[in-house]
């Protein structure tokens, strides 16, 4: 029997809050102000029956987009055009569960089936579907890249009895599937800190049936996945990977730790769990059970209060504006909780 199941694995990351945001920006060494607090909210919702959105992600607050695998295939990919989310309507047999761009016309979308579409500012075509003897069900949890010539996709394979990681490489030509150990890890995350070293970092979490999940974290050299860290997956123990301004960051259930020179060094430790993303490390925003909350380098403040049946699944960050997708459970509804600095 399959011991990784899939809906649960949607929920779960949705619960998780895996983040997305780009570490391709500068920080000042010094004299870093304390992030701002006076946000004026909207609060969008987007009734899709049979459709749970999951990732977010834009290259200006007049370009965003958010998807979600469903059971409506047009209702799958819907975009922000700075006044109104919609979706084309057309039907595509695409079930996608990330998403990552560069520019309006360069945004790479990844799914179930392990496929790869890229949408050229005008179609949505499909590019490339992971193919490995021996294996016969894929997914693609997470897209990044540095380059439009280096972008990677993570995600996993099963082949009915296991699973294990896996990694596809774009050279901005063609994508390729990279020849790596087999780690029975699902793959949810990879992001490179340009401050923190040259290597990639993969999130990745073992599902286990009988016996407690883990979550690990792995440095990838392109080549090579080195294991940095490895924790029972529990509130006290829980592990993600941000990056934030151009550093690798590291959070275990309530503590953060920023990684320098192989080590993983404390920062601060939060009052409750919570997922991070931020600006820079003084403009930190933590995705709570019960509201969106905001670290100025010294206290901890909510920005939005709403029930704890809600749960955020991602956000993106702009200078003056955030997004941050999010599920009604009690009602069943899709949101986008939406600030903006006055």
């Amino acid at each position: 029997m399959l011991k990784i199941n899939y809906l649960f694995l949607s929920l779960f990351l949705i619960a998780l809050f895996v983040l997305t945001i780009s570490c391709n920006t500068t920080e000042p060494t010094d004299n870093i102000k304390p992030g701002r607090r006076d946000y004026t909210w909207k609060v969008d919702t987007l009734d899709i029956p049979f459709t749970t959105l999951q990732r977010i992600w834009g290259s200006s607050p007049d370009d965003v987009w958010a998807i979600g695998p469903g059971g409506d295939k047009d209702k799958t990919i819907y975009h922000f055009d700075g006044k109104k989310w919609k979706t084309d309507g057309i039907s595509r047999p695409l079930a996608p569960t990330s998403i990552f761009g560069f520019a309006p016309d360069n945004v790479w979308i990844g799914g179930r089936g392990g496929e790869i579409w890229h949408f050229n500012g005008f179609n949505l075509s499909k590019i490339f579907t992971m193919n490995i003897t021996g294996y016969n069900f894929y997914g693609f949890e997470n897209i990044w890249g540095d380059a439009i010539n280096n972008v990677y996709a993570v995600g996993y394979a099963e082949d009915g009895v296991t699973y294990k990681g896996i990694i596809a490489l774009y050279d901005g030509v063609t994508w390729e599937n990279l020849d790596i150990p087999i780690i029975k890890n699902s793959f949810i995350k990879i992001q490179r800190g340009i401050k923190s070293n040259n290597n990639y970092f993969i999130l990745a979490y073992r599902f286990e049936q009988f016996a407690e999940d883990t979550s690990y974290i792995y440095e990838f050299d392109g080549l090579n996945l080195n294991k940095i860290y490895q924790g029972i997956t529990t509130t006290q123990e829980l592990a993600e990977l941000a990056c934030i301004n151009g550093k690798i960051y590291i959070r275990e259930g309530y503590n953060i730790f920023e990684y320098n020179n192989k080590k993983l060094d404390l920062l601060f430790k939060l009052p409750a769990e919570a997922s991070i993303s931020g600006r820079n490390i003084k403009d930190i925003f933590l995705a709570k059970i019960d509201g969106i909350a905001h670290y100025n380098g010294s206290d901890i403040q909510y920005l939005y209060h709403f029930g704890n049946n809600i749960s955020l699944s991602g956000e993106v960050i702009f200078d003056n504006e955030i997004f941050f997708l999010a599920y009604d459970f009690n009602n069943s509804l899709n949101l986008v909780f939406r600030g903006k600095l006055k």
